[in-house]
């Protein structure tokens, strides 16, 4: 019965990991279009100001 556990803590473990990995790539995307949508806005003002 250990390896089973042993199995069962390393698919938990896989899994957080997933769930980890996921969520960094999702703050990074989030990110990203944030940003492009920021730099659009700041072109958008420039060429008022100017």
């Amino acid at each position: 019965m250990p390896s089973f556990y042993n199995l069962l803590d390393f698919i938990f473990v896989f899994e957080c990991k997933w769930v980890y990995i996921i969520s960094i790539c999702g703050m990074v995307l989030k990110l990203v279009i944030e940003s492009s949508q920021f730099q659009r806005y700041l072109r958008l003002m420039s060429r008022n100001i100017t």
